[in-house]
């Protein structure tokens, strides 16, 4: 055990503060027992979001959820970008009647073109000595987001906090519109490196914003921080 919280120590002093570790949080399992977090929210899908949207149809906006089965009248000229969730799909759409699926819409009449996003969020983790069976020392995952400018959903909210858990810095207060807000196009740039606690009413996440990340655009669907 000794040697664990060694380990744990050098890891901290080489890689990140302390109050970067209160942030992640810490689990010690003894004599083997391993219990994973569970989350709060049964899986479901996440369906589609709409990023962009010109000349379509009434009561359809930008930021607006898709849910499957339901339809989008692009006729005869509307464009549309509309990005899936669960497979960081983003598609590009010209003209012509769409229907959300589950995974990629259905396009009759029109033109699309499909890319699929890297928007995986890296984490950051950390276990004991798998041979030591005494012990086991396990750092929860902390989503990293490459851009500083997180998009953030967070439905039947009004607005977003985000605090900073490893510096002393003002927190910053962001209004929802729809559950959304998105940083970039506010001009709001979180700094790389920060780690953040981002609630929004009852609801809360921690994430780090990648030391990597610079100032520009980038997609939506590798920005997506959603509560």
């Amino acid at each position: 055990m000794q040697r664990i919280m060694k380990q744990m120590r050098a890891y901290s002093r080489e890689k990140h503060p302390v109050s970067l570790l209160a942030a992640i949080g810490l689990s010690v399992l003894l004599g083997g027992a391993v219990a994973a977090p569970v989350s709060a929210r049964a899986e479901q899908s996440a369906g589609a979001l709409v990023e962009e949207i010109e000349s379509g149809p009434k009561g359809i906006a930008q930021f607006d959820n898709l849910r499957a089965g339901q339809t989008v009248d692009l006729r005869p000229n509307g464009h549309a970008v509309i990005s899936y969730l669960d497979n960081c799909s983003r598609e590009t759409i010209t003209g012509g009647l769409v229907k959300i699926g589950k995974t990629e819409s259905t396009v009759e009449g029109g033109q699309v073109s499909r890319e699929t996003v890297d928007c995986g969020t890296r984490q950051l983790a950390l276990s004991g000595d798998s041979q030591d069976q005494s012990a086991t020392v396990v750092f929860r995952p902390l989503p990293t987001v490459p851009s500083l400018s997180p998009f953030i959903i967070a439905d039947k909210a009004s607005k977003v906090t985000l605090t900073r858990t490893d510096k002393e810095v003002a927190p910053i207060v962001v209004p929802l519109k729809k559950g959304r807000a998105d940083l970039q196009a506010a001009g709001i740039k979180l700094q790389p490196g920060g780690v953040y606690q981002v609630t929004a009413g009852k609801r809360k996440t921690t994430i780090m914003i990648d030391p990597a990340a610079k100032p520009g655009e980038t997609p939506l669907l590798r920005r997506l921080v959603k509560l």
